[in-house]
């Protein structure tokens, strides 16, 4: 194979790569909906319907702040992985003692322990999301 050949058969397995790595993570993101009649269609006896409600006027939407504790979860999250970010390449590439490893390696590091630090973040937005749900849901912490 040619040069150009090897190039063009290297751009379309990252691309695969990238469409898959897409795919999976819209897939691990995606929520099961949750059916109110059992799967033999008949519906459950003594059982009134279900009231249809008006998303915009529903009291659970007025008193509800589940947008804030996601938001101060993802912050969180997201501070968390850009702050382990930035100790992790100032520790591969900005001191000198690692400066005889070849940057490939230091690249091939880097990249797998980020792997671990999405995880790590992920965890923290989750503890974050959590702790502030039982704060709000505790009347004191001395019940």
């Amino acid at each position: 194979m040619d040069k150009y050949s090897r190039l063009i058969v290297a751009l379309v397995i990252i691309g695969l790569v990238g469409l898959r790595i897409v795919r999976y993570i819209q897939i691990s993101t995606g929520r099961r909906r949750i059916s109110t009649i059992p799967r033999t269609l008949v519906p459950i006896p003594n059982q009134p319907p279900p009231e249809p409600t008006d998303p915009i006027l529903s009291p659970q939407r007025a008193t509800s702040s589940g947008f804030s504790r996601r938001g101060l979860g993802s912050l969180a999250g997201i501070g968390s992985w850009l702050a382990a970010n930035a100790l992790l390449w100032t520790a591969l590439f900005g001191f000198p003692y690692l400066n005889g490893v070849p940057v490939f390696w230091r690249l091939f590091a880097g990249v797998f322990v980020n792997l671990y630090l999405l995880r790590l973040s992920r965890d923290i937005a989750q503890r974050v999301t959590t702790n502030t749900d039982n704060s709000r849901s505790a009347a004191s912490p001395f019940d």
